[in-house]
């Protein structure tokens, strides 16, 4: 009997070195992957809205995302305002507040904005990388963007579009 319960000991021990052994190293992300809400109407359907004081997009769900660590992520905002610098904006997740921006500080990019609704038409990119966000523990969920007009009685309105996001990291 002794025998059998040695046999099985060094059975056991045998499968277990052969296979790194249960060893306790942590498992490090290599794998890139990314996730995408492609440029889409503010309204959600067919086109955005008047910006006022607070104007949010419809939120958008983001579900699919299979991510150990973000790495990095990319904002694109759709706006037509005359003034540029009177507009900021947030990033939402859930509600809460991911990344705040000025219109003004984004680069602008050469493609379309699903529309052109006049002359001030712009698509502007924000980077987003963990030193400048707040913390973002899930990817899932609603997100939505929120512009604000710093003055929006002086005459020089505008409209908010679309938006897009797309976000990069590992599993």
């Amino acid at each position: 009997m002794t025998r059998h319960i040695h046999f099985v000991l060094f059975l056991l021990s045998a499968l277990l070195s052969a296979c790194g052994g249960g060893g306790s190293s942590p498992y490090v992300p290599s794998t890139p992957v990314s996730c995408s809400l492609p440029l889409q109407y503010a309204n959600g359907s067919s086109s955005g809205y008047f910006i006022s004081t607070d104007t949010a997009s419809v939120s958008r769900s983001l579900n699919a995302c299979d991510f150990s660590q973000w790495v990095s992520a990319t904002l694109r905002v759709c706006t037509d305002h005359p003034a540029l610098s009177e507009l900021s904006g947030q990033l939402q997740q859930s509600g809460s507040t991911v990344f705040s921006f000025q219109a003004i500080n984004g680069t602008p990019q050469a493609s379309s904005c699903l529309s052109n609704s006049g002359n001030a038409t712009s698509l502007r990119s924000f980077t987003i990388t963990p030193s400048n966000a707040t913390s973002l523990s899930r990817l899932t969920g609603d997100w939505r963007v929120v512009l604000t007009d710093s003055a929006p009685d002086n005459n020089q309105s505008g409209y908010f579009i679309a938006w897009a996001l797309d976000i990069q990291g590992l599993r």
